[in-house]
């Protein structure tokens, strides 16, 4: 399966502490574009995805910060898309907007939900709290809630026998309070993906994936490229070259949580004599 996951807008006013924003807002100005997705963008590069791509809503900020979120996720399921994802703390949101999509099948839709300890900033407001308690009430297909650390006290009642609390990641070496991994050897992404869970931001430029907040690994820009040709230029052929052969450079799965060891040779060098032997 193949995954695309669009970043709607470069900045999230959530600034939670495990999204290094800052490296990714100041690395985006060096590139240029525009900050908000604007939806004549995003149409032109969904249209250029195969349907059988997994459109994921997420990213780098909080998608719902784009005033055209509830357009542009109505348009590619009214194109015929099968899979969607979105993740979203509901920031930006308006009950009309609930009201728009509850009906798409969504193969997730996961809510993060405030914490105790602020490791996201978002105000437990009473208008929020309406918003959180209208999505619950909505039975949106797959929909399920997170939160990083406690779930704030405010929400207990509503979502406490819900929520998972998954664990923080260090954003493939991005986040410096972190000590950064380093896979040495052959490696493989291991996540749900591999290699084909790409990032689309404002102005049309792909990058490997979600982990890649200093933008470094640019494969393409779907406004000037087709789909298929982000996996067969020169930049992907080269991060690919460097997760089997460390001597080719340092790469950003190298340090990323979902890498894993490629046994591939490992695991087939028995059959491999088995079969000198039987022939």
């Amino acid at each position: 399966m193949r995954n695309i996951e669009i970043t709607t807008r470069i900045g999230c006013k959530n600034m939670c502490t495990f999204c290094p924003q800052a490296l990714f807002i100041n690395s985006y100005k060096k590139t240029g574009g525009d900050i908000v997705m604007k939806f004549e963008t995003f149409k032109k590069c969904v249209d250029k995805l195969p349907k059988d791509v997994q459109i994921t809503f997420s990213g780098m900020s909080e998608p719902w910060l784009s005033r055209d979120m509830t357009k542009m996720l109505l348009y590619a399921y009214k194109k015929g898309f099968k899979k969607f994802r979105v993740y979203t703390t509901g920031v930006g949101m308006k009950i009309e907007d609930i009201n728009k999509i509850k009906k798409i099948p969504f193969d997730k839709f996961v809510v993060h939900l405030p914490d105790a300890d602020n490791n996201a900033i978002i105000p437990l407001t009473k208008k929020h709290t309406s918003l959180l308690t209208k999505i619950k009430k909505s039975n949106i297909k797959n929909c399920s809630y997170m939160t990083m650390g406690t779930l704030h006290p405010g929400l207990m009642q509503l979502f406490g026998k819900l929520v998972t609390s998954p664990k923080m990641l260090s954003k493939a070496g991005n986040l410096k309070r972190f000590k950064k991994l380093h896979h040495e050897g052959p490696i493989m992404c291991n996540s749900e993906f591999g290699l084909k869970h790409s990032m689309l931001l404002p102005n049309g430029d792909v990058y490997l994936c979600c982990m890649d907040n200093s933008l470094q690994y640019r494969i393409g820009n779907l406004l000037k490229n087709d789909y298929g040709s982000l996996y067969k230029n020169d930049a992907f052929t080269l991060i690919e070259k460097k997760l089997k052969n460390e001597k080719m450079g340092d790469v950003l799965c190298r340090h990323c949580e979902s890498a894993v060891v490629d046994n591939y040779k490992k695991y087939f060098r028995p059959f491999k004599k088995l079969l000198r032997l039987i022939n």
